[in-house]
């Protein structure tokens, strides 16, 4: 097979610095690539930045003389997308190994779709970075929008066709939207001891602005315009009936049944904020390093994923086998896959019901090391000599029933992340 892949940009970008105090710059580009159909090959693209360090005024030098550093900055542009694979706007076909009449027989691989373009993101940022004492205290905070449209995906087609999907545009536009919070405080600077600390805090939004016609597109029962993107459609969950030991689920079209197609709602599945801790201490020859990582989510537990799946041929806590009878909001259990507890089983699978709060704070790096002295090192005549044990994924701190909380977003089992301990002599001759 050939494949060639060609890519070709100009670039240009202009700058200006007042005072070491307003900068701005500009920048254009123009992009082609072989991935896309004639006509759709080249795009152009730009962006515009500007900050102002306003720690530099009199004013603030005069009456705010703890503030050591600040800028406010902005900017805006857009850039693009070709990351796909080659040659999908024309119909490809490739040789199946069996021959007819002596001539190799060819299987199709691609439908042809020459009108799909690049992709293309506007991109807003803004954010405020201070120093305080001497820059001891750093911090600063992002604010971002990122639209995205023209999505190049492999549009679902339905399989009658011979094909799952076909290379496209998606006619949507997603808005990724949020906040980044970043502190670094030096604690304790001395000559024999040291410390310090840094967080930083996430809080990312993202929502669907548009999709025309979206009803009746391969997505209507994906994604709902105004929503987030990691939403599940789901039966809502109401419990267990106390005389038929079953799960229960809302009737939402009040129609005296409960459907897969018409009474399942939206419901957001993921992360809400996430960030971490670092902290760094020093004393003389020894290093201690810890970090802490904290999420705030919801995902799955462990009805609602295997192993632990409420069946007859899955494992289960001991919590769920005493359980009989639905006496802590557990049906009973059957072997029977044509009953109706079977069904209540299948749709409180795909239900809010498993849905729970996933939040967690986890040790995942801690290290301590000791460099040996001058003293030690010229009495064994040696460079350098660093002893060290080193530990991940040390303790998990959540509410979560289930395996991980941290790979809980889906129905799908995932193991904990293992938890390892290395210890080692670092030696310079």
């Amino acid at each position: 097979t050939d494949i060639r892949y060609r890519y070709s940009a100009a670039y240009a970008r202009l700058g200006y610095n007042y005072q070491d105090q307003y900068l701005i710059n500009f920048t254009a580009r123009k992009d082609a690539s072989s991935r896309f159909g004639p006509g759709k090959q080249i795009a152009n693209f730009g962006a515009v930045g500007g900050a102002w360090i306003f720690s530099k005024q009199d004013v603030i030098k005069d009456n705010l003389s703890f503030l050591s550093f600040g800028k406010l900055r902005a900017s805006y542009g857009i850039t693009g997308n070709d990351q796909i694979s080659d040659y999908k706007f024309l119909s490809t076909y490739s040789a199946n190994g069996l021959a007819y009449q002596g001539v190799a027989g060819l299987n199709p691989t691609s439908l042809t779709n020459p009108n799909y373009g690049w992709e293309s993101v506007k991109k807003l940022e803004a954010g405020l970075d201070l120093g305080f004492i001497k820059d001891r205290i750093l911090f600063n905070v992002s604010w971002y929008q990122n639209r995205t449209g023209n999505q190049l995906v492999g549009y679902s087609l339905p399989s009658i066709t011979g094909f799952t999907s076909i290379q496209a545009n998606l006619p949507a536009v997603i808005q990724n939207r949020g906040t980044e919070f970043e502190l670094t405080t030096h604690n304790i600077s001395g000559k024999d001891f040291s410390w310090t600390t840094s967080a930083n805090l996430s809080v990312p939004r993202n929502k669907l602005l548009s999709y025309p016609n979206l009803a009746n597109s391969s997505y209507a029962t994906t994604y709902v315009e105004g929503m987030p993107l990691s939403i599940s459609f789901l039966f809502h969950y109401t419990g267990v009936d106390p005389t038929t030991k079953q799960y229960t689920f809302e009737d939402v079209n009040k129609d005296g049944q409960v459907t897969y197609g018409s009474d399942r709602k939206p419901v957001f599945v993921g992360q809400k904020y996430f960030g971490g801790l670092n902290n760094s201490i020093t004393y003389k020859g020894f290093q201690l390093d810890f970090f802490l990582q904290f999420v705030k989510q919801n995902g799955y537990n462990f009805l609602g994923s295997v192993p632990g799946a409420f069946s007859n041929s899955a494992n289960q806590l001991a919590s769920v086998i005493q359980s009989t009878n639905g006496g802590t909001g557990v049906q009973n259990f059957t072997q029977d896959y044509s009953s109706g507890l079977n069904n209540a089983y299948s749709s409180y699978f795909s239900s809010d019901g498993n849905l729970t709060d996933a939040s967690f704070i986890r040790l995942k790096n801690i290290s301590l090391s000791w460099n040996l002295t001058e003293k030690y090192l010229n009495y064994l005549k040696l460079r350098n000599v660093r002893i060290y044990v080193q530990g991940q994924n040390i303790f998990t701190i959540t509410k979560y029933k289930g395996l991980d909380p941290e790979f809980s977003g889906s129905q799908l089992a995932s193991l904990p992340p293992l938890r390892i301990i290395m210890a080692g002599i670092q030696l310079s001759l």
